[in-house]
Protein backbone atom coordinates (compact mmCIF):
# COMPACT_ATOMS: atom_id res chain seq x y z
CA UNK A 1 0.00 0.00 0.00
CA UNK A 2 1.42 3.32 -1.19
CA UNK A 3 1.14 6.38 1.03
CA UNK A 4 1.02 9.64 -0.10
CA UNK A 5 3.91 11.92 0.92
CA UNK A 6 2.75 15.24 2.77
CA UNK A 7 4.20 18.49 4.05
CA UNK A 8 5.60 16.48 7.14
CA UNK A 9 7.70 14.56 5.15
CA UNK A 10 9.59 17.88 3.31
CA UNK A 11 9.80 19.30 7.25
CA UNK A 12 13.41 18.39 6.77
CA UNK A 13 14.51 19.97 3.75
CA UNK A 14 13.17 23.32 5.37
CA UNK A 15 14.68 23.36 8.10
CA UNK A 16 18.35 22.40 6.19
CA UNK A 17 17.38 25.56 4.18
CA UNK A 18 16.75 27.70 7.51
CA UNK A 19 19.83 26.23 9.57
CA UNK A 20 22.30 28.81 10.71
CA UNK A 21 25.53 29.88 9.11
CA UNK A 22 28.05 28.06 11.09
CA UNK A 23 30.38 28.33 8.52
CA UNK A 24 33.21 31.20 8.23
CA UNK A 25 31.72 33.74 5.83
CA UNK A 26 34.56 35.54 3.94
CA UNK A 27 34.28 39.02 1.91
CA UNK A 28 33.50 38.19 -1.71
CA UNK A 29 35.87 41.12 -3.03
CA UNK A 30 38.88 39.29 -1.35
CA UNK A 31 37.69 36.15 -3.84
CA UNK A 32 37.50 38.27 -6.27
CA UNK A 33 40.76 39.54 -5.93
CA UNK A 34 42.46 36.40 -5.28
CA UNK A 35 40.93 34.62 -8.17
CA UNK A 36 42.23 38.11 -10.58
CA UNK A 37 45.60 37.67 -9.21
CA UNK A 38 45.89 33.52 -9.44
CA UNK A 39 44.58 34.47 -12.85
CA UNK A 40 47.35 37.07 -14.15
CA UNK A 41 49.98 34.23 -12.61
CA UNK A 42 48.90 31.71 -14.82
CA UNK A 43 49.17 33.98 -18.17
CA UNK A 44 52.42 34.98 -16.69
CA UNK A 45 53.45 32.11 -15.91
CA UNK A 46 52.28 30.48 -19.36
CA UNK A 47 53.49 33.77 -21.07
CA UNK A 48 57.72 32.99 -20.18
CA UNK A 49 56.67 29.23 -20.71
CA UNK A 50 55.89 29.51 -24.62
CA UNK A 51 58.68 32.69 -25.12
CA UNK A 52 61.83 30.81 -23.75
Amino acid sequence: MATIAGPRSQAGIISFYDAPEKGHLFNPKIFLVAVLVFSIIIIVLDHFATVG
